[in-house]
């Protein structure tokens, strides 16, 4: 829900400010690359990218000054598997 959460507490501020800006989320490779093991943490980076793509694009449609990116590192050693 972090992202969330940031999104609601940051982005109408940064709109009323009618400056540039930009939202940078953090997701994973997992939310692009379906891969078993680890369904119920792809399920939450793809939700991520979903909501980053579609906030970029409601945004760009109002011509908005805030862009969105969404940052998909790949495969790093831990123990989540």
């Amino acid at each position: 829900m972090g992202v969330l959460h940031g999104i609601k507490a940051f982005l109408p501020h940064m709109l009323a400010q009618d400056a540039e800006g930009h939202v940078v989320n953090v997701a994973s490779v997992s939310g692009l690359v379906a891969y078993h093991p680890t369904a119920p943490y792809q399920v939450t980076k793809a939700a991520v990218v979903a909501l980053s793509e579609n906030l970029y694009r409601t945004l760009a449609d109002r011509n908005a000054r805030v862009g969105v990116s969404v940052l998909c590192p790949g495969w790093v050693r831990s123990a989540i598997v």
